[in-house]
C-alpha cells in the first residue's frame, strides 16, 4: 500500500470515527428517553393521582349543586303554577257567584227577599273567604314542612360526603408517608385501593340508611288532605245552611237557590 492510500485510508477512518461520535452524542439522550420505563406504581403517581382526585371530587360537589339548584327551581315554579291556578278558579268563582247573586237580585220581590239576598252573598262570600284561608294554611304548612326536611336531608348529605371525603385523604396520606418510608408499590398500592373502596362503601351505605323523602312527607300529606277535607266539609256546611235560609225567605225550590251555591264550589 502506497503511502498515499495509507493516508486516504487514515482519513476515511477518522471522518467515519467523527461522524458516529457527533450522530452519538445527538441520539444518546433520545435513546435513553425513549428506553426509560413510565413511572409505576402507586408512589411513583401518587401527585397525580392526588390533583385527579381533588379535580373529580370538586367536580361532584359540582353537579350536586346543579342538581339541587335545577330541583328547587322546578319545585318553584309548580309552586307558582299551582297558586296561579288557584287564583283563575277563584277568578271564575267570583264571575259566577256575581252572575248568580244579580239573578237571585231579580227574583226578589219585596226588601225582605232583597235583604235575604244580600245576607246570603254575604254569608257565601265569608264561607269562600274561610276556605281558601283554611287550604292556604294548610299548604303553608306542608311546604314549610317539605322545606325543612329538605335543609335537614341536603346538610346530612353534606356531612356524609365530607366524611367520605376526610377519609379519601386520610387514605393518601396514610400512602404517602408508607411511599416516603420506603415501602413498596406493590404493599401501598392493595391497602390505598381497599381504603378508597371502603370509604366510597361506607357512603353508600349511609346514603341508603337515609329515609326517602316520600316516606318522610307522608304524615305531612296525610295531614294537607285532612286540613283540605275540613276546610272543604265546612264550606259545604255553610253554604247549605245559607242556601235553606234563603229558600226560605224567597220561597223557591231548594234547586234554585243551590244553583248559586254549585257556583262557588268551582
Amino acid at each position: 500500500m502506497t503511502s498515499l492510500n495509507r493516508r486516504v485510508l487514515r482519513l476515511s477512518v477518522t471522518l467515519v470515527a467523527a461522524s458516529f461520535l457527533v450522530w452519538f452524542t445527538v441520539a444518546t439522550p433520545g435513546l435513553l428517553r425513549a428506553q426509560t420505563p413510565e413511572p409505576k406504581g402507586i408512589c411513583a403517581k401518587l401527585s397525580s393521582m392526588t390533583s385527579n382526585t381533588e379535580l373529580n371530587m370538586q367536580n361532584r360537589l359540582n353537579n350536586i349543586e346543579g342538581k339541587r339548584t335545577a330541583l328547587n327551581q322546578k319545585r318553584s315554579d309548580r309552586q307558582t303554577d299551582k297558586v296561579n291556578e288557584r287564583a283563575e278558579k277563584k277568578i271564575v268563582g267570583d264571575a259566577k257567584l256575581a252572575a248568580k247573586a244579580e239573578a237571585l237580585y231579580a227574583v226578589a220581590a219585596t226588601d225582605v227577599q232583597t235583604a235575604a239576598v244580600a245576607t246570603f252573598v254575604t254569608q257565601v262570600d265569608a264561607a269562600v273567604a274561610a276556605r281558601v284561608t283554611a287550604v292556604n294554611t294548610a299548604i303553608a304548612v306542608w311546604h314549610n314542612e317539605g322545606d325543612r326536611a329538605r335543609d335537614s336531608r341536603i346538610a346530612l348529605s353534606d356531612s356524609l360526603i365530607a366524611t367520605q371525603t376526610a377519609a379519601v385523604w386520610s387514605a393518601y396520606a396514610e400512602s404517602e408517608v408508607s411511599c416516603n418510608g420506603g415501602v413498596v408499590s406493590k404493599i401501598v398500592g392493595p391497602t390505598h385501593k381497599a381504603a378508597i373502596a371502603a370509604s366510597k362503601d361506607q357512603l353508600s351505605a349511609d346514603i341508603a340508611a337515609v329515609l326517602p323523602m316520600e316516606v318522610v312527607m307522608a304524615p305531612f300529606k296525610v295531614s294537607l288532605k285532612s286540613a283540605t277535607d275540613d276546610a272543604h266539609k265546612s264550606f259545604t256546611d255553610a253554604l247549605q245552611a245559607a242556601t235553606d235560609n234563603l229558600t226560605t225567605a224567597l220561597g223557591v225550590e231548594a234547586s234554585d237557590a243551590e244553583s248559586m251555591a254549585v257556583a262557588t264550589e268551582s
